[in-house]
């Protein structure tokens, strides 16, 4: 609130308005995911990055819905892979409105990248998914911006959790020598911590 209140009387002195903008990044669920990419001890180097983001067909063009919707997902895939140097992509066209658009990145660092865009599928609860590798064995996914899971492919581990920010109650699933993996919990999961089989292993369900 105090901080809140200081940009108000910075805004009342220039007679300026203030405007809000909103970016993934920032998240809950993709700030824990960057922490374990970002621990290169651990982590290793980023090698790939693969990334999609529904949309819908409500936008006037298929160029809007990427300016106006997408333009989220690049943003985080250049906050897990750093600056791009090459893109090549290809779309289906299906109206002057519609179609689909997959591209590929390379980065500065020399990783790749895939996004898979485009105005189907909708903004539900499958929308959204990134993944990222490292080159030591581990890797990062966040579905729907909120659920976080963290692998490593030698113990063949996942540690998986689901839920909103809440100050009082974390869920902490401990990754085998190498990182911890939590959102904060809702109700029906609160306090829960256990490891599934990794996505090499298929399994049913998902934590709590």
């Amino acid at each position: 609130m105090e901080g809140t209140l200081e940009i108000l009387e910075a805004a009342e002195k220039a007679g300026k308005p203030v405007q809000v903008g909103h970016q993934k990044r920032h998240s809950l669920a993709y700030n824990r995911a960057r922490q374990f990419v970002q621990d290169r001890e651990n982590f290793g180097n980023v090698i790939q990055i693969e990334s999609k983001m529904h949309g819908f067909t409500v936008f006037p063009t298929f160029y809007t819905c990427m300016l106006e919707w997408q333009c989220h997902n690049l943003d985080l895939v250049t906050s897990f892979g750093g600056p791009i140097a090459e893109i090549e992509a290809k779309s289906f066209r299906d109206s002057p409105r519609t179609g689909a658009l997959t591209a590929m990145l390379r980065f500065e660092s020399g990783a790749l990248g895939i996004l898979g865009w485009g105005t189907y599928g909708g903004p539900g609860q499958f929308s959204e998914r990134i993944e990222v590798l490292g080159d030591q064995g581990k890797g990062v996914i966040v579905r729907n911006a909120r659920e976080v899971t963290c692998y490593d492919q030698r113990p063949g581990r996942c540690g998986r959790t689901t839920g909103t920010q809440s100050a009082r109650t974390k869920a902490t699933c401990s990754m085998a020598m190498w990182a911890s993996c939590g959102i904060s919990s809702t109700a029906s999961n609160r306090g829960s911590s256990r490891f599934h089989p990794s996505r090499m292993r298929p399994y049913d369900g998902v934590l709590g």
